[in-house]
């Protein structure tokens, strides 16, 4: 389904989304789509249709995939406070009939390199003498009606006495205005991955 998304400007863009739409005369097959989307939502809060957070259930028995529509704080950690204070303030409830949810597809794939961190000591108990030489990582995220997918893959090149050594420590977990992204552990106030979502670039293409 299309999606009017407005960054801030007065110019939408069209971008496709996922989610559930009333008044649709759906078929069978629909029908089994409409309950396996309606099944995976928990309303933690609706303040008004600008200031909202819901949760997406996943597989996971562990994890939390929030997603949360509000004006945003002075930092990450104020916005992050004012969602986690709304959450405590209100009771969860289910998405009910004839309220509409959509949901823009998400997708980034990101290479970073840390320059400002080669030739730092290694501080770790056990690798005195080591030294970074690169540090590179690679994000991936993924959002659509299937639910969320994060690769995280963070690799170090060191080297001591000239000689190098490269380990990798791969980290995976499955699972129409500027919104936020979370993902924490459950009964955990602050998340391990938080995205606010400003624009139409990491978003999917007609």
């Amino acid at each position: 389904m299309p999606l009017g998304f407005n960054s801030g400007s007065k110019k939408w863009v069209s971008v496709p989304a996922f989610g559930v739409i009333p008044g649709i005369d759906y078929t069978n097959d629909d029908h089994s789509y409409l309950d396996s989307i309606s099944k995976q939502v928990s309303v933690l809060y609706h303040i008004d249709d600008d200031n909202y957070a819901i949760e997406l259930i996943t597989d996971s028995p562990n994890d939390e995939l929030i997603l949360a529509k509000l004006k945003p704080g002075k930092s990450l950690k104020t916005t992050l406070e004012k969602i986690e204070n709304n959450i405590r303030s209100h009771k969860i409830s289910i998405l009910k009939d004839k309220e509409v949810l959509k949901i823009p597809y998400v997708y980034f794939d990101i290479n970073h390199s840390f320059s400002q961190l080669i030739d730092l000591a290694i501080l770790n108990k056990g690798w005195n003498g080591y030294y970074i030489s690169k540090a590179h990582q690679k994000l991936r995220f993924q959002l659509n009606e299937t639910g969320a997918l994060m690769t995280s893959e963070a690799k170090l090149k060191l080297y001591t006495l000239g000689i190098p050594i490269e380990p990798v420590r791969p980290r995976k977990f499955i699972f129409d205005k500027p919104f936020l992204i979370m993902m924490r552990k459950k009964g955990s106030q602050w998340p391990y991955f938080a995205m606010w979502v400003g624009n139409t670039e990491l978003l999917g293409k007609y």
